[in-house]
């Protein structure tokens, strides 16, 4: 094991002899040779091995360019051998979700699994990475001015790698065009081969991380620039996070829930002034040279943050209590614990007595093992987001099944969705509904992911699509043409029988004193299709687009929310009306009055 470096500054992050750049250069290679090979499927067709297969040679060649010294490092060699085991289970999990099992259907929305697999294995390796250099250069102490310059040390490097990528296929871009205009098409040709641009990537790919490890020292001056502009925009959002705190005390909380964005935004805002708090705190001292002004104003915003942490926890839980843990918003549920982590350490270092934010660092430290916990949990069984959404949907729909959401256990939930509907449909008591039992058929005939299934049928149509205004009933005609392939609405339709709220709406939209009939769907309130009878014959007459109404030079209103919309269309709140301005003729052309 190597002493450790005498002062952080010290670019800890470079070689301790030639044959550590040598190997750096190599492991990049081989990398891009292993890719090479399950792009050509030499190693077989299973999802399950191939998806270990790159997640071993993308997760720990990436994890030994930063951390190898020598080519005799060998705790950076145990280090990759540990994490090697690690990722194959993980992959071996994630892949695993997305293989269907024996007489399942074998076509699962992958996407929706591994998306949120790669990315957080991703975050996970970048915020461990520091931790393994400094052990090895600290022992346990992990000094917090060492772990900052690593993580930005190797920020720097896959930054460089990448910019090095870009510049050497630029070139050869360039040499292979010149080449072609004088008739030579072997360059263009070679460097579009599979056996020839992915070695030449590993090898760029390495060439790009060593000179950046070697330069560290001069990129780290670089980078005092960039975070100088964090200087300028904290007092900036710490002023946006007092008044907008204290405006909420005059508006109350209803206007956030409204917009159906107050998680995000809140969460934005917080994760937002964490950024910029550390882009002036850095290793510790980036602080000193602030003004009284600005860190009193600096940290009265850090005692709003709990609050925000707090309010968008709220706001997410309106959503589960009306709609059940999806995946999504578990995700969230988990952004949100580590936000109030922040939230709470922050204001606590605020309030500490001392230099200035001075114990910030433990709770940056703390927080970020905590995060590469969670985050390798969640590609684990340990902390499994489908199962828990499962269980959570299904106690939710309890026993009346009718209101699963059976197209999201079909797609979004992986394997465990998909097992799940074939159990249910072997149930008492949905082999006693022979139309939740069409509906779970038909959603397990799906072949993409917004497929409608099965077209429903019309007395399906008639349960499921509520009439309004009270008392009237969908005629037979319009029911019909609504369960005809050819005439029904896939999406819309689809949504409607499988839990999103929906109505058909009468109204006299042409004043010929018949009703035609609009067709409400609360997932997808901004268009209206609208049908009609002619000649003895129902038919989709056309399409109405929501539009803010604009009258008298009064200043457009704020569209209301889908869910006020279904709520009016629940109570029958519509009309009819006659346009403002009429259309205008310019011979045979029509110009048709859009508010604005």
């Amino acid at each position: 094991m190597t002493q450790p470096a005498s002062s952080p500054e010290v670019p800890t992050a470079a070689f301790s002899d030639r044959s550590g750049a040598v190997a750096v250069v190599l492991v990049a290679l081989l990398s891009s040779l292993l890719l090479l090979a399950a792009q050509q499927k030499l190693i077989g067709e299973g999802l399950v091995p191939r998806s270990s297969w790159y997640t071993l040679s993308l997760g720990v060649p990436a994890m030994l360019c930063l951390l190898l010294r020598s080519a005799r490092d060998r705790y950076a060699w145990i280090c990759g051998a540990v994490l090697g085991l690690l990722l194959w289970g993980m992959a071996a999990h994630s892949a695993g979700a997305c293989v269907g099992s024996p007489g399942s259907p074998s076509d699962l929305d992958c996407g929706s699994i591994f998306k949120p697999y790669i990315l957080a294995l991703a975050a996970a390796l970048f915020m461990l990475l520091p931790f393994l250099q400094v052990w090895r250069e600290h022992g346990r102490r992990l000094p917090y001015d060492a772990l900052y310059h690593r993580a930005w040390d190797n920020a720097q490097a896959l930054a460089a790698a990448g910019f090095f990528i870009l510049a050497g296929w630029a070139i050869l871009w360039l040499w292979a065009a010149l080449f072609k205009l004088i008739g030579i098409r072997f360059f263009d040709e070679l460097f579009g081969e599979e056996r020839f641009y992915y070695p030449v990537t590993g090898l760029l790919v390495g060439l790009g991380v060593v000179l950046a490890r070697n330069q560290a020292g001069a990129l780290r001056a670089m980078l005092r620039v960039c975070l100088a502009l964090g200087r300028l925009l904290l007092p900036l959002i710490a002023l946006v996070a007092l008044m907008f705190l204290a405006a909420l005390f005059f508006t109350g909380l209803q206007p956030l829930w409204d917009t159906r964005r107050a998680t995000a935004l809140l969460l934005c805002l917080v994760f937002g002034t964490v950024a910029l708090v550390n882009s002036v705190y850095q290793e510790g001292s980036g602080g000193e040279s602030y003004g009284h002004f600005a860190r009193r104003l600096v940290d009265a915003a850090l005692l709003t943050l709990p609050a925000y942490a707090v309010i968008a926890a709220i706001a997410l839980q309106l959503r589960v209590s009306q709609h059940g843990w999806t995946v999504e918003r578990l995700w969230a549920a988990i952004l949100i614990g580590f936000a109030l982590l922040y939230a709470l350490g922050y204001a606590v270092a605020a309030l500490w007595r001392g230099g200035w934010l001075a114990r910030l660092a433990p709770v940056n430290t703390a927080v970020a093992l905590a995060l590469v916990a969670t985050l390798l949990a969640t590609q684990s069984p340990l902390l499994d987001l489908r199962r828990i959404s499962l269980h959570s949907q299904l106690a939710r729909a309890g026993d009346d099944l009718d209101t699963l959401d059976l197209k999201y256990l079909r797609w979004e939930l992986g394997r465990v969705g998909v097992e799940t509907l074939q159990r249910l449909r072997q149930d008492s008591r949905v082999l006693a509904d022979t139309g939740l039992a069409s509906r779970i058929d038909g959603v397990l005939k799906m072949q993409q992911k917004w497929d409608a299934g099965d077209p429903p049928s019309a007395a399906l149509l008639a349960q499921k699509l509520g009439v309004r205004p009270s008392g009237l009933v969908a005629p037979p005609g319009l029911l019909d043409l609504l369960a005809a392939r050819e005439g029904r609405l896939d999406a819309n339709l689809s949504e409607c029988v499988t839990g999103t709220r929906c109505w058909l709406m009468a109204a006299d939209l042409d004043r010929d004193g018949a009703m035609e009939w609009l067709l409400f769907n609360e997932a997808r309130s901004g268009d209206l299709p609208f049908f009609g009878e002619r000649d003895g014959k129902w038919k989709r007459l056309g399409e109405l687009q929501q539009r803010s109404v604009h009258r008298s030079g009064q200043q457009t209103a704020e569209p209301p929310t889908p869910k006020a919309l279904a709520e009016a269309a629940a109570r029958g709140d519509f009309r009819a009306e006659e346009p403002q301005w009429r259309d205008f003729m310019l011979q045979d052309e029509r110009y048709v009055d859009t508010p604005w």
